[in-house]
């Protein structure tokens, strides 16, 4: 199907979404495609074989059966606190988080299986009255942190259970001082702390029930036992859903939906960049897209499109805006006409649908593709030095239709990729973490935004993170991904990317300007080889030609031995057919850069 059809189908899409989300003032979570909710945090469950209190079970009587989620689990040590009680070696569980659907919702489940009461010091001698508890909950901010909902009046979320009536389940929204209340060693906890402001309800078996929250007048401490501590909308930190079980084993499963909050509040993600501009900057534009080689950008890189089939994923796009190598997976740029600002001239532009979600580990990847630029050479080891080319910035123009939540430009450096030199170096701030920020919908309309690279941030959250700062004197890619649920289809497009300021002659390994022209440059391939002849009107000192594929990465190359003229062989015998770039790059007697470029397509 090309853009133009699919548009039609888009548009109905589009209206479809915004309806659907009216109800809505700020959704926590709808979609339930994976453990991450709207606010960009995660959902988790929890059971009552973790507590390091004087009467949490574990305390009292290491041998009583536990509580137990019925989800994949890893254990590891407790380590109480983050793991300021490193000598806490107690086992806990680290579960799998789990969506489905079920009923016609798409929600959170979480089966379970209750443990044994146990006695503590409350409790009448001999009669064990404290009650095994599971929990399901969701962050709405980083640990430590607090989120302000100041104008949430309500709380909705829809419930059920699948055998029996749960009627001692807790709603609970948390806040930073009681978290932080709790927040002690060990001995210095008094029986008052891990409070929280709840309301207890029936969640009824067998079909899905709507609740509504009043906040805060719904909500209250649990008890007299609690340290009494002021309800603070300005810094929560979690939601959650506890069943408190009693002695008898009980089993079953809580599904949670639709959670979402109502009142005078708008949700706007600190990852998300809202700010536009009507200003286009009229030097330095790295990318037009237009010309016979729009997939050229002035430090001599490539253009290229990809997905998520390298890791796994069936992520894939239209032949209307890239074609996709049916033995490799990897994808080229089209760079069609009316794909470019205001729908017109050429942009870098993909119709697509994601695909289905790829394990790995406990984590979930959901489905991928991206449009993206190399600004370094991997062969060589080189980088480009935005310090020195005098880079703040970047300037880009956008559309979205339907499709993914955001638009995620990414920027990279050499703590991301790897090169000749160290070929295994990626990943240093820990798996799939780069600088970035997302980009809202555009709803069939073009954007104009320049967001400053000290305005990225990164996730500094996540499981493994390396606090490392973006080395802007090597930068390795600029990349624009959509990233959604399995079957998310949509479009869009990237135009005249700009880098306001800059000096493309700084930094970069090859001069960009006065260069002499070759007289003559032919390639051809036969027999797993890239034959390439030269001939030029001045003796060349050095020079490299390189055989470049469409992702902008240099596959193999060779040096040029000094003269007027030279052939060379590179080696394709174990490159993947499809198109690529025979590039020739070097310097002749008189000092003037000579370069020479050509498309080649191997078929094998």
């Amino acid at each position: 199907m090309g853009f133009s059809k699919l548009k039609t189908v888009l548009a109905g899409v589009t209206t479809l979404l915004a309806t659907s989300l009216l109800f809505a003032d700020a959704v926590v979570d709808k979609d339930f495609d994976n453990n991450q909710n709207e606010f960009e945090y995660y959902w988790y469950y929890y059971d009552d074989n973790a507590g390091v209190g004087d009467n949490d079970r574990p305390q009292i009587d290491e041998s009583l059966e536990p509580s137990v989620i019925q989800e994949p689990f890893t254990e590891h040590e407790r380590n109480g606190y983050d793991g300021n009680l490193a000598s806490d070696t107690w086992m806990v569980k680290q579960y799998t988080f789990t969506t489905t659907e079920h009923l016609g919702k798409k929600c959170a489940t979480m089966p379970f299986k209750m443990g044994e009461a146990w006695e503590a010091d409350y409790c009448d001698p001999g009669e064990p009255c404290a009650m095994p508890f599971v929990g399901i909950g969701t962050m709405l901010i980083k640990e430590h942190e607090g989120i302000d909902l100041t104008g949430v009046t309500q709380m909705h979320f829809s419930a059920k259970s699948r055998v029996t009536d749960l009627t001692n389940v807790t709603v609970k929204i948390q806040t930073l001082e009681i978290d932080d209340f709790a927040f002690k060693p060990r001995e210095e906890l008094t029986g008052h702390e891990f409070g929280y402001y709840g309301k207890t309800i029936t969640v009824p078996a067998g079909s899905w029930k709507e609740f509504t929250i009043d906040v805060p007048d719904d909500l209250a401490l649990p008890g007299s036992w609690a340290e009494d501590i002021e309800f603070n909308i300005k810094k929560c930190t979690k939601l959650a859903w506890e069943i408190k079980g009693d002695d008898t084993r009980m089993v079953d499963t809580l599904d949670i939906a639709d959670v979402y909050f109502t009142g005078d509040y708008e949700f706007v993600s600190p990852s998300t960049w809202i700010h536009t501009t009507t200003t286009k900057p009229s030097e330095s534009i790295f990318a037009s897209f237009e010309g016979q080689t729009p997939q050229e950008s002035p430090l001599r890189t490539y253009w290229y499109a990809y997905n998520d089939v390298e890791i796994g994923g069936t992520s894939t796009v239209s032949e209307a805006t890239a074609s996709q190598n049916a033995e490799t997976g990897r994808l080229r740029i089209k760079f069609a006409d009316q794909t470019g600002f205001n729908n017109a001239g050429k942009g870098a532009a993909l119709e697509y649908t994601l695909g289905q979600i790829i394990p790995r580990d406990t984590i979930q990847i959901l489905g991928f593709v991206g449009i993206g630029v190399n600004l370094y050479d991997s062969l060589s080891s080189t980088y480009f030095n935005a310090d020195s080319a005098g880079i703040t910035d970047i300037y880009f123009e956008y559309m979205t239709d339907a499709g993914a939540k955001f638009v995620t430009l990414e920027v990279s450096d050499y703590n991301d990729v790897g090169d000749a030199t160290d070929p295994t170096r990626k990943d240093s701030r820990g798996s799939g973490i780069v600088w970035y920020r997302n980009f809202p919908p555009t709803n069939g309309e073009w954007k104009q935004v320049q967001i400053p690279l000290d305005s990225l941030v990164t996730h500094s959250d996540w499981e493994g993170y390396v606090a490392i700062p973006l080395d802007k004197t090597r930068l390795a890619k600029i990349q624009w991904k959509v990233q959604g649920a399995t079957g998310t289809n949509g479009y869009y497009a990237i135009d005249n990317v700009a880098l306001p300021n800059a000096d493309f002659g700084v930094g970069v390994n090859t001069p960009a300007a006065g260069m002499a022209k070759a007289a003559s440059f032919k390639t051809a391939y036969s027999n797993g080889a890239v034959r390439v002849n030269w001939t030029g009107a001045t003796r060349l000192a050095n020079g490299t030609v390189r055989l470049v594929n469409t992702r902008g990465m240099v596959v193999s190359s060779t040096n040029i031995v000094s003269g007027n003229s030279f052939a060379a062989k590179i080696s394709a015998a174990n490159i993947a057919a499809g198109m690529y770039f025979v590039s020739l790059e070097g310097i002749d007697v008189n000092g003037k850069a000579v370069a020479s470029r050509t498309v080649m397509n191997i078929v094998k």
